[in-house]
């Protein structure tokens, strides 16, 4: 943490603010799912 030491009360609020705004995992398996059920809608929709 550098020359700045906390006590436990304030490592955990640290722990707790990184873990809130900690990007979600990119899970491209779900993308290319969402991806294709849209592309799918749109090619039904255009056929009528």
């Amino acid at each position: 943490m550098g020359k700045y030491l906390f006590d436990n009360k304030g490592q955990a609020a640290i722990t707790k603010f990184y873990e809130k705004n900690k990007p979600e995992k990119f899970d491209k398996k779900q993308q290319v799912k969402a991806l294709r059920e849209k592309m799918l809608k749109n090619k039904k929709n255009t056929d009528k």
